[in-house]
């Protein structure tokens, strides 16, 4: 490997120049820096800033056999930001691919290329007074939204379920080719949805959707005291989905969930966990009742459709949570409020402020205001950045309050187990099926911790496995040997990866897809 690994560092500087071809150790240890705290060992990075430079550097790695790991703006905490699943690999880097290539204003979509920001497509809207919202996640201003889409991503908005939203994807195929899947509906199998958490290519470019502003929009949450109507939740949203009344993805979070968004770790639980109860008494204030488990949505639309809607949700949640709607305007007097002479020396005026700032944040990505607000949250006991440890685990099933509840206690029994905090986020998806987000929050400097939380990530993975339950997506942690529950599937994956991949060029490992033979397939 080392005279094809020499051969082909000569070709990428021909190709890109000696400035967009790294081999600095300082520089590729800083890229590889991630929450999970793992190490991988590569070869350098590329910065590729044209489709041509892509196929160019594709069609080279397959002469010289050097494997590439594509990434977007490395911006996928929790799940292993640009760190590949496997070591010996060419990182390339799409940061400086990142044009606004379309705007269309009368069918309301951008066409972009992955190093496109959050941040960049909102100022380019903003910039345009365009009549339309981006849709956001909570993965910060820099992530890229190719990047978080490909990986099968969600947002807060009506055009929150992002696999549902995206066409005509250009991507240079593992053997060189260049392949543009075009509209849908278009002549033959659409096969944009082949992009996403695959290894088949390096996506360059693709159409999304973009959100119609409404005439209306006002955020709600539902304060839900009892931890046991928790599957009535599940179900009344999974109604109000189905009737078109919620067009968002609605989040139902724990109140240990709320309190990490809200605020930093207490110094009274320095040293000691702290359970959903005791991050329910500490968000009470005498002005807000915090639930055990809250509701958080969107409405939007005309003010009569509004009218309506507030008025079917009022009616589904009584007797279960407290509904409360919040508009731009009435979030803004309430904060004056606490700013007011007479309220801001109050302590919970005070937290009352502080809780106000925050939810103002997530108001924002429900109406295409994206944010920095909950990476800032990632670390929880730990200040430094280069402490900050933190794993998703992210479970998909059936929107059924009562598959719901038994993910939660098969969850909670194996935190305990592990002596961790679970904060949990339950999305839905679609009309039939949510995913359970879970947060491990640990020191990545600390050996033991990383180990333990490395445990319960598998643990958690194997388990729900055992019970049916299958990943809605996967971080790089021992990604080359994930398995699919069909077969079938598998064998699929792996026809595709030998025809447009055969060498194994892109992404070795990556979802467990690979061209490679297997012992059973040699025999015959």
């Amino acid at each position: 490997m080392s005279d094809s690994l020499d051969l082909f560092f000569e070709d990428m500087i021909s190709l890109l120049g000696e400035t967009r071809v790294c081999r600095d150790r300082e520089k590729i240890d800083g890229l590889l820096s991630n929450t999970l705290g793992i190490q991988r060992d590569v070869y350098g990075c590329l910065y590729p800033s044209m489709l041509e430079e892509v196929r160019d550097i594709v069609r080279k790695a397959n002469q010289h056999k050097v494997p590439l790991y594509p990434f977007s703006r490395g911006q996928n905490f929790g799940y292993g930001g640009c760190v590949p699943p496997v070591n010996g690999v060419m990182l390339v880097s799409l940061e400086r691919m990142s044009a606004i290539r379309e705007f269309n204003e009368r069918h309301g979509y951008v066409v972009i290329e992955p190093g496109v920001s959050q941040k960049q497509l909102y100022d380019f809207l903003i910039e345009k007074n365009a009549p339309f919202w981006m849709d956001t996640t909570g993965a910060g201003l820099e992530s890229s939204i190719i990047g978080n889409t490909l990986e099968g991503g969600f947002g807060h908005t009506p055009k929150g379920n992002r696999r549902a939203h995206f066409t005509d994807v250009e991507m240079v195929l593992g053997n060189g080719q260049i392949l543009k899947t075009g509209a849908f509906p278009g002549l033959g199998p659409d096969l944009s949805g082949m992009a996403v958490q695959s290894n088949f290519g390096i996506v360059t470019a693709m159409r999304v959707s973009l959100v119609p502003k409404p005439e209306s929009f006002e955020s709600f949450v539902v304060s839900v005291d009892k931890d046991q109507n928790l599957e009535k939740v599940i179900d009344l949203l999974n109604v109000l989905a189905l009737q078109g009344v919620l067009l968002n993805l609605s989040h139902v979070v724990n109140a240990l969930r709320s309190y990490m968004i809200l605020n930093p770790c207490p110094e009274e639980f320095k040293d000691q966990l702290m359970n959903n109860d005791q991050a329910a008494k500490l968000l009470q204030t005498p002005v807000v009742k915090a639930g055990r488990w809250s509701v958080m949505g969107g409405l939007y639309g005309s003010r009569l459709e509004l009218a309506a809607q507030k008025k079917l949700i009022r009616a589904a949640f009584d007797g279960i949570g407290r509904v409360e709607f919040f508009d731009d305007a009435r979030i803004d007097q309430l904060q004056k409020i606490c700013r007011s002479p007479f309220k801001r020396f109050s302590s919970s005026f005070k937290k009352l402020s502080g809780h106000l700032i925050a939810y103002k944040e997530l108001h924002g990505m429900m109406e295409g205001i994206p944010t920095d607000h909950m990476t800032r949250r990632m670390g929880w006991r730990v200040q430094e950045t280069e402490d900050i440890g933190l794993i998703w685990f992210a479970p998909t099933l059936p929107a059924e309050g009562q598959k719901v509840r038994r993910m939660i206690d098969f969850a909670s029994e194996k935190f305990d187990r592990y002596q961790f905090e679970m904060p949990v986020t339950i999305t839905q998806i679609r009309p039939g099926q949510v995913v359970g987000i879970f947060s491990i929050h640990f020191n990545r400097r600390d050996e033991a911790a990383v180990r333990k939380a490395h445990e319960l990530y598998e643990e958690l993975k194997n388990g729900f496995r055992r019970e049916g339950i299958e990943l809605y997506r996967s971080s790089v942690l021992n990604m080359a040997q994930l398995t699919y529950g069909d077969s079938g599937k598998k064998r699929v994956l792996k026809t595709l990866k030998r025809a447009l991949d055969p060498h194994d060029i892109i992404a070795p490992g990556r979802y467990g897809i690979t061209s490679a033979l297997e012992e059973d397939e040699i025999v015959k």
